[in-house]
This record gives structure tokens, sequence and C-alpha cells, in this order.
């Protein structure tokens, strides 16, 4: 059974390879803009390439995927679920046209890597172009 994700960060950059693996393995768009309530920031992690979605008071900007349960198990190990560098989390989000949605996302783990300060959340769109959409 698939299952729904808000996609944000490398999986959603077109030009990563980490996207074009997810859809090569049979992950679909769903939404292509959606929205965090003002729940969320996301930071880019201290040396790394990578942003991380942590508890906030932003509103982040994804996509919604469609995640064939095999994929999914590849993201967990991706994202090192096991090892505690990310946790999956259900996630509400806002969408015009379907006010409230709960999915999966991927949430840093606390604490484990040294953030940025400054957030690339939906207000700055030039950072983090294709992270938090264009």
């Amino acid at each position: 059974m698939d299952e729904l994700f808000f996609i944000y960060g490398s999986f959603r950059d077109p030009n990563h390879v980490r996207n074009e693996l997810f859809t090569f393995q049979g992950a679909k768009p769903l939404i292509e803009e959606i929205r965090t309530k003002p729940e969320w920031d996301l930071k880019n992690v201290e040396g790394g390439d990578f942003p991380a979605l942590i508890p906030g008071t932003d509103v982040v900007l994804g996509s919604i995927f469609e995640v064939p349960e095999d994929v999914v198990q590849w993201m967990d190990l991706i994202e090192d679920v096991e090892g505690g560098l990310y946790k999956r989390i259900t996630i509400d989000l806002w969408h015009k046209t379907q006010h409230d949605m709960t999915t999966w996302a991927y949430q840093l783990a606390n604490g484990l890597l040294p953030l940025n300060d400054e957030n690339i959340g939906i207000e700055n769109l030039t950072n983090a172009k294709y992270w938090i959409g264009s």
C-alpha cells in the first residue's frame, strides 16, 4: 500500500541523485506545492549539503508524493531512521484545496547535528530554491 509523504530537501531537488532514485523506484508526485502549518523550521545542517526539518514557528514548503512501501523502507535507510539521525513522523499540512492533511515526513532527531542559525523556510527562497519550492 502506498503512503503519503511530505517531501522537502534532496528528495525534492530535481538535480539531486536522491530525487532521481526516489522517482525511479516508484514514488509519484501528488501535490506539487503544499505548506506545513506554522510549527516548523527548515535549517541547513552545518557543514552539510542538506536541510533539516525541526520544530519551530515558520511555514515550510514541500510536495506530497505517493510512496510504495518498499520505497518507504529504502527512504528509512537513506535517512538513517534506525540509527537515529532522522525520525519518521506525521505532520499536519495546509493546501489551498484541501485545508487540512496529515502525511508522513522526516524530522531531524533533536541535537544530533549542528544547524546554521539561518532559517531557510518559506521566507528565504533564494538559498533553498529547490529544497522548499520555487
